[in-house]
């Protein structure tokens, strides 16, 4: 009776051990899973949340906190932080600005659109939103509209080269071909990987050749 009592102690206590080990192990990965499982991008946005939380009037934080909603399409949620900031700091450019972004993803494109004005009211050389207004007005044909919001910006940021090309797009919107080649060639010199500039540079150069107006053109920057 003692010996079958003792062999079937020494089955079941490894068994038990084993079960248990196993049984700790699992509910570790249990408890591990849902931390590791978190995308950079999710655990930015808990770790935003948090500081906001803590202090409501971290605006800096809040927009962090919208823009890395926004990256991860959460338009809804970002756009909900922007309002609380705009609430508070109404000629907020930058929270302005992501918003028109995410009008124009959305396809809202007079919301959009409108938005971008309202940073364009606050300064006037805003060179992100005026590249941004001036390609809306570049893609429906509005050259008067486009020279408008792109001149102030393109005035003091001459060193912005897609700038200088919008310029350049609104100027032979209304058939100034000379200006819109200069503003090509500085376009090119800012930024000589800007093909858009390159391509319309030699259109103007053939229709130059073929019209017998042809302009020297050597100077400006070769692709790299």
């Amino acid at each position: 009776m003692h010996r079958r009592y003792w062999l079937i102690l020494s089955i079941l206590v490894p068994v038990l051990i084993v079960a248990g080990v196993v049984g700790v192990a699992v509910s570790q990965q249990t408890t591990r899973e849902p931390a590791s499982a978190l995308t950079a991008q999710e655990a930015r946005i808990l770790r935003l949340k948090h500081s906001v939380a803590d202090n409501p009037s971290d605006f800096d934080s809040r927009l962090r906190l919208g823009w890395t909603y926004q990256q991860a399409k959460r338009y809804s949620e970002a756009l909900e932080q922007y309002d609380i900031i705009l609430k508070r700091r109404p000629r907020s450019m930058s929270t302005l600005y992501f918003r028109a972004l995410i009008y124009r993803d959305m396809g809202a494109d007079i919301q959009s659109r409108d938005t971008l004005l309202r940073v364009l009211e606050i300064r006037k050389d805003h060179v992100l939103a005026a590249i941004a207004l001036g390609q809306y007005y570049l893609a429906r044909g509005e050259y008067a509209n486009l020279r408008k919001v792109v001149g102030p910006a393109v005035k003091l940021h001459p060193e912005a080269g897609e700038l200088q090309y919008l310029m350049g797009r609104g100027l032979e919107g209304k058939n100034d071909f000379e200006g819109a080649r200069a503003r090509y060639r500085k376009a090119l010199k800012y930024a000589p990987d800007l093909a858009s500039a390159r391509t319309r540079l030699r259109r103007l150069d053939q229709r130059s050749e073929a019209t017998g107006s042809h302009t020297d053109t050597s100077t400006a920057p070769q692709a790299r």
